[in-house]
This record gives C-alpha cells, sequence and structure tokens, in this order.
C-alpha cells in the first residue's frame, strides 16, 4: 500500500533537529497559537514551531493534527508514535473535521507504529475518514479491498471506489476538504484504475479502458509518471489504440521526467534501436543511464549490453560486468 496518508504535512517539513520544546508561548487563543506557529514553518524554524501547536492543540483539539505529524516525524519533537497516536485520536474524534486524524489512525494501524499491527483497525479508520470526504482515504481504502487487507479481496469494490475518486464525486465532509489532497489522489485513483484494467486485476483485461484512465492520470496537473508509462506502451505496441511511435516517446518522455526507470529504459531503446528516430547511441547511453540510476534493471542491462558489444563506446567487459552485476544483484534479492 502507497501509503501518502501523512503528505500533506510532510511536504511542510523538510528537516530539523529533535529538540526539546519550549513550553513557554506568546499566545492567547488557539488561532493565534496556529498562526504563529506557522510563521515558523515559514521560517523553516520547525522547533520553535512545536510550542505553539502543542498550545494551541491543548486550546482547540482542532489544532493537534500538525501536532501529531511532528511527533509522527520526529520534526522539532522527539519521534513518540504514541504521543501522534494519542493526538490523532483526538482529532478523530471530532467528527467530519477530524477526517485527517482518522486517516493518520488507519495509516499507524496499518504500520504497526504506535499500536499492534492491525490491518481491520486500519480499514475501519480509514473507511472513516472515506465516509468524511477524505479523498485520501478513499484511496487507500481501494488498495486495501484490492490487496485484501483488513477485508476479503474485493476487486468489484476496489474498482468502485477508485472510480469514485478518479471521477472526484466523493462527499465532503464539514471541513470542506483540502484541494492539494485531491489533487494529489484523484490521479492516483485513475492510475489504479488504469492498472486494474491493464493487468486485469480482478476484472476483465480491456486496453481501451487502460488507455481512458492512464490519460486523465498522465494529463493531470501533477502527472503520474507510471500512468504516463504504461499508456507510452499502448500506443507503442498499438494495444487498445492505433500505433502510435511519435506519441509513444512523447508520453515516454513525459515519465522520464516524472521519475519513471521504466520510460527512461524505454526511450532509450527508441534511440538505440533507431526505432522511427535516426539511431543515436549517445542518447541511449544518456537514457540508459538514467534508468538504472533510478533503479530499473531493464536499464543497467542496457547498458551492460552496450558496454559489452562497444555500441557507442568503448567497449569494456570490465564495466559491462558492472553494470550486469547489478542486475544479478537484484534477481537475487
Amino acid at each position: 500500500m502507497r501509503c501518502l496518508l501523512l503528505f500533506i504535512c510532510v511536504l511542510w517539513f523538510c528537516g530539523c533537529a529533535h529538540l526539546s520544546v519550549d513550553s513557554q508561548v506568546d499566545c492567547g487563543n488557539a488561532e493565534d497559537c496556529m498562526a504563529k506557529g506557522f510563521e515558523f514553518f515559514d521560517e523553516a524554524n520547525y522547533t520553535q514551531a512545536a510550542p505553539y501547536f502543542t498550545k494551541g492543540c491543548d486550546l482547540d483539539s482542532r489544532g493537534c493534527f500538525i501536532l501529531g505529524v511532528l511527533y509522527y516525524e520526529g520534526k522539532g519533537v522527539k519521534q513518540n508514535y504514541n504521543k501522534a497516536r494519542e493526538l490523532f485520536e483526538k482529532v478523530c474524534e471530532l467528527g467530519d473535521e477530524g477526517a485527517l486524524g482518522c486517516m493518520s489512525l488507519g495509516q499507524l494501524y496499518y504500520e504497526g507504529k504506535g499500536v499492534k499491527q492491525d490491518y481491520i483497525k486500519a480499514i475501519e479508520y480509514t473507511t472513516k475518514s472515506c465516509n468524511m470526504g477524505e479523498i485520501g482515504s478513499c484511496y487507500n481504502l481501494g488498495l486495501l479491498y484490492g490487496k485484501g487487507e483488513g477485508a476479503n479481496q474485493d476487486s468489484l469494490k476496489a474498482k468502485e471506489i477508485f472510480t469514485q475518486v478518479c471521477n472526484h464525486k466523493i462527499t465532503a465532509g464539514k471541513s470542506g476538504g483540502i484541494p492539494v489532497t485531491d489533487l494529489m489522489y484523484k490521479p492516483m485513483g485513475c492510475t489504479a484504475l488504469g492498472d486494474m484494467y491493464y493487468y486485469g486485476y480482478g476484472i476483465k483485461q480491456d486496453y481501451i479502458k487502460a488507455r481512458e484512465f492512464y490519460t486523465k492520470a498522465c494529463e493531470s496537473i501533477r502527472g503520474v509518471a507510471s500512468a504516463c508509462t504504461n499508456l507510452g506502451i499502448l500506443y507503442d505496441k498499438g494495444m487498445g489504440v492505433k500505433q502510435d511511435f511519435a506519441k509513444a516517446q512523447t508520453l515516454y518522455i513525459k515519465g522520464c521526467e516524472l521519475g519513471s526507470g521504466a520510460s527512461c529504459g524505454n526511450l532509450g531503446l527508441i534511440y538505440y534501436q533507431g526505432k522511427n528516430v535516426k539511431q543515436d547511441f549517445n542518447k541511449a547511453k544518456v537514457f540508459f543511464t538514467k534508468s538504472c540510476d533510478l533503479g530499473t534493471a531493464k536499464g543497467c542491462y542496457q547498458l551492460g549490453e552496450m558496454y559489452y558489444r562497444g555500441d557507442g563506446v568503448l567497449q569494456d567487459d570490465r564495466i559491462a560486468y558492472e553494470f550486469l552485476s547489478k542486475l544479478i544483484v537484484w534477481i537475487k534479492v
């Protein structure tokens, strides 16, 4: 399960020392305390922000979520999963305003951090948060049903949930939801649907449907690397769509830029073979190298082949062995 439940706050935290929290803060109410805490965040002074969030939480439980994330991440305070759990529980009890607290509790039970690992509890809190309108929880709920963790595996239920996330028809709670969360998870829901149709996970394989959902995900504001990659493969091989090498190349470029080692490797292969482009071993080497650096076995293998054969590089068995040996290590693992 790709656990991104706490990504909103993680984006704010770039790292800080594990220092004690100073209880002497100058703020009169929860709103002022939280505002002051965020001022320190803007200055990248997370240690100074922590006591303001602590007081804000003491004055109003709605301020406890960010403090819980501080303890979960160990940012500005000593990492403490038990403390994080206590804070998330306070937030979750707030009703619709506590969706992120319930979401985070589901995360803790899934990971077994601060609590005994319990998939049933994970799905309970994740469902609760989803029903409050938190789209990220709905996405993770789809993953849980898809894998059969905390509930019987139910591909149709997973498909239904991913469809809701992709189409963004989930009812928002009283808190109104968090737009950045929607931007994050909506394309991921589309990608998950695309994967189900592409690989035939629990449903009939359908490349046309896969193309539809991969297109939505790849063309979204944030873009999803794997969606662009698989969409490129569909155009490359003419599966569910008319074969179009130029379109495939464009999609691989986007996927590679988004960090897909597979897309980089496929681009390298295009230039290595001269597939609808002028053969260019130098460009092939650049993309194979990036693919290998991203941890993709195919990229390392192709680099090893280039050095073994001397294609566009000086033939060198030693370097070839270095790249091919990486592949052997990954296979053993």
